[in-house]
């Protein structure tokens, strides 16, 4: 059987976690589907990116290596590792599914050694290259060990079996709707056609519907049990580091995944399996968020104005990861030395078809001069990439403590 990796993953929820890594590690990320088209990548180096996939004949070279490392490892092996005629290192591990290669996970565009100057540099004049952009780029390439290699590459096999079970997660997923739709357009056409039939035939097709209904909790569990591993291996790793910055990095990334963990949690626990109750969701997300980074509960006052709003997987995602990076921002920044303050969460629906999203604080607010859409931190990075990829309008008035609003049209 054929699968499509793009229909059976989440690809925005890929990116960020890959983003998560490279800034963790250094080491660049690409995932591919078996057509060679990138689906996610990340921390590309400057050599690869703008010299050797921009030239024809260094890109040939580039498409061998992609057609190497998409072979499957030889037996015992978990993963590729080759070295590519453009003189850089590549990684790759296959991504199953039901023992089928949907796609691949790649790291590399490293060296084991220093660069060879006197290669690279017969490499630009073969090519064309101007010699002293391409050593400049030469040097930026990291020089890194087998030893890193392989503990990398131990986190990123394990990830790609987790990608793997999301994607089986989600063909289930999506043959029950599938069969869940024909099932309600049965039944519709026998509500018109056969009404004497219409008693007996409903207890049959309920009882039908019921076993996908149990199929599609299922599902979401299991979708939340694999986020709640990657969050667990982000915690093991974490107590690997010793480095406070990395530590508190790993931290905020596991929030991230509760932020989207939560999620599967609330529609395998709902009665709907499509919407989930947003009011309710972030106060569970609040509660965890409050739990994590204050000692004391009674130091900051969290007010929820959410209303009678149901939301999709498709928008509770985005707008869940949203709150989650503006209210720990503020949890963390906004009062200092034990300050005490308020911490208020607005979402309102408008008759024009527009949802307002509020998060505001009392606290010191944000350092003068600071552009939020033009920043270093990943939080506020995230925050913006995701009001553009649901097309909103991201706005700051940083008076009396900060207030973030972001309108999208439902």
């Amino acid at each position: 059987m054929k699968f499509l990796f793009s229909k059976l993953v989440e690809l925005n929820e890929l990116q960020p976690l890959c983003e998560i890594f490279s800034n963790l590690t250094g080491f660049a990320t690409a995932i591919l589907d078996m057509e060679g088209n990138v689906l996610a990548a990340t921390s590309w180096r400057e050599i690869c990116a703008e010299f050797h996939r921009k030239n024809p004949a260094a890109l040939n070279a580039c498409r061998e290596s992609d057609t190497v490392l998409g072979e499957l490892p030889s037996p015992g092996a978990k993963y590729n590792v080759y070295r590519c005629k453009n003189g850089l290192i590549d990684v790759s591990v296959p991504i199953m599914v039901e023992k089928v290669q949907i796609g691949r996970l790649y790291t590399g565009q490293f060296l084991f050694a220093p660069p060879d100057v006197e290669f690279f540099r017969r490499q630009a004049a073969e090519y064309g290259f101007d010699e002293t952009s391409y050593l400049d780029a030469v040097q930026k390439v990291p020089i890194v060990t087998e030893e890193q290699v392989r503990q990398v590459m131990e986190f990123l096999c394990r990830l790609a079996e987790m990608i793997g079970r999301m994607g089986v997660g989600n063909q289930r997923l999506r043959e029950a709707n599938a069969e869940l739709m024909e099932h309600r357009q049965e039944l519709e056409r026998l509500v018109e056609e056969r009404t004497t039939e219409l008693s007996a035939k409903n207890e049959r097709l309920r009882a039908s519907l019921a076993e996908k209904e149990v199929l599609l909790k299922e599902v979401h569990h299991r979708v939340k049990n694999n986020l709640q591993i990657i969050s667990t291996l982000l915690e093991l790793q974490a107590y690997t580091i010793h480095d406070d910055n990395l530590q508190k990095c790993l931290k905020d990334s596991q929030d991230r995944i509760k932020a989207m963990a939560l999620i599967h949690e609330k529609l395998y626990q709902s009665s709907d399996l499509v919407c989930i109750d947003f009011w309710e969701y972030i106060e569970s997300l609040v509660g965890h968020l409050i739990s994590s980074f204050v000692d004391d509960p009674q130091r900051i006052v969290m007010k929820v104005d959410v209303g009678d709003i149901q939301m999709g997987i498709e928008r509770a995602i985005p707008y869940g990861l949203i709150i989650n990076e503006l209210v720990s921002n503020a949890i963390k920044h906004a009062f200092p030395n034990g300050r005490s303050g308020e911490i208020a969460i607005r979402l309102r629906a408008d008759e024009r078809g527009w949802i307002t999203l509020t998060v505001a604080d009392d606290g010191v607010g944000l350092p003068p001069g600071l552009d939020f859409r033009n920043t270093e931190t990943l939080g506020l990075q995230l925050v913006n990439l995701l009001t553009k990829q649901l097309q909103g309008e991201l706005s700051l008035v940083n008076d009396g403590g900060a207030t973030f609003t972001i309108r999208f049209a439902s």
